[in-house]
């Protein structure tokens, strides 16, 4: 019964590519599918995405969607397909059906695609909370595993990395995060750490607490959930960039869109977060996309970015920081102008490719002065 089921689901597959491969070979104006030189129709399986710069367009797609589908004893089903407005222009009506044909669509302000929570103002915010829920939702799950005593603090910690982490972690390369974001982050992986952990007797009162960051991040020898998010989205961009330029991830990356900004401070895009990664690990450049067609450089700092750290003298995850990595990682020489091999918890030792020598100057050894010489002054 799987297998049948199994292969029904292929051929569904098949022809709902059939049919997106018809939509764009039977469509007269090609350009109407194109929008900023992009081809605005993405299919996965049996997932597919119209885009389009006006709603005269999508209109006009999705009516040979539906004629090319049902060519093929396909229907779509409106109760499943939705739409969604994305603009800057704050009073637009972005809720509303939409009928096209026989079938009426339903406006959303968000959606899901592939897994992933997509927003009418392109923010990642709303993604990243789901994902949250859904691995306290997984920790929840496995909560007796990890409180258990007949388990292994090692396996536990498996555990988090196999069944929990995966799932907050899914398409997390495409994030762009902020301050705020990565401390919701790293407040969800505490919890879960301290639960593996468990509590510890202060030596004092000789009560029983919960375990400080710094006592957590001692304990917990694998890079934490923010230096995974990073390396990953730096191992996910030098992919990107040594892609060819017919292909869209490319382009889409190169690519600048038309028109101004409106006023007041930009948001933070993820291209700003390639950069600040960059220069966590010793990279000051401004080219990273030429950087990265190295691959032997690029996962060397790919590489520096899982391992790095941030902490401060005090043991604390307050105020001024320190770069910190678990294992000493050597930066490649003709890229970095410095590069940076720090042991745990300890001072940086910063090594540049022409050490300066010690320019401070020795104390001179200055002959004492005799005792007759010296003067009293009353």
């Amino acid at each position: 019964m799987l297998r049948v089921q199994q292969e029904k689901f292929r051929q569904q597959q098949e022809a709902m590519r059939a049919a997106a491969a018809n939509n764009v070979a039977n469509y007269p104006n090609m350009q109407n599918l194109t929008f900023q030189q992009y081809l605005q129709l993405l299919v996965y399986a049996d997932d597919v995405n119209m885009l389009g710069e006006n709603s005269q367009t999508i209109r006009e797609n999705t009516e040979i969607l539906l004629e090319a589908s049902k060519a093929i004893s396909l229907e779509v089903n409106p109760e499943k397909t939705n739409y969604m407005i994305m603009s800057r222009d704050q009073n637009i009506v972005r809720n509303g059906n939409i009928k096209i044909g026989d079938l009426s669509f339903e406006g959303v302000e968000k959606f899901k695609y592939l897994g992933a929570t997509v927003t009418n103002i392109n923010d990642t915010r709303e993604e990243i909370k789901r994902r949250i829920n859904m691995g306290n939702a997984c920790y929840y799950s496995v909560e007796k595993l990890l409180s258990s005593s007949l388990l292994s603090k090692n396996l536990k910690v498996r555990i988090y990395k196999t069944v929990i982490s995966p799932v907050v972690l899914y398409g997390c390369e495409t994030w762009t995060l902020t301050l705020r974001e990565e401390q919701r982050l790293r407040v969800f992986e505490n919890k879960v750490l301290r639960k593996i952990f468990g509590a510890k007797r202060d030596e004092v009162t000789g009560e029983w607490r919960k375990l400080h960051n710094a006592e957590l991040h001692a304990l917990y020898s694998s890079p934490d959930i923010i230096r995974n998010i990073k390396s990953r989205r730096l191992r996910w961009a030098g992919h990107v960039a040594r892609m060819g330029e017919s292909r869209n991830a490319y382009r889409v990356l190169v690519g600048r869109p038309k028109g101004k900004r409106p006023l007041g401070r930009p948001r933070r895009r993820w291209e700003d977060n390639i950069k600040m990664d960059l220069r966590e690990v010793g990279y000051d450049g401004r080219d990273w996309i030429n950087l990265a067609q190295d691959r032997d450089q690029w996962r060397a700092y790919v590489r520096a970015a899982m391992n790095l750290r941030m902490k401060n003298y005090g043991g604390t995850d307050t105020g001024d920081s320190q770069l910190i990595s678990r294992h000493p990682v050597i930066l490649p020489a003709s890229r970095a102008s410095t590069s940076m091999v720090k042991a745990p918890y300890s001072h940086p030792t910063v090594i540049t490719e022409n050490p300066r020598k010690d320019v401070t100057k020795p104390t001179e050894n200055k002959k004492p002065v005799p005792d007759d010489v010296i003067e009293t002054i009353d």
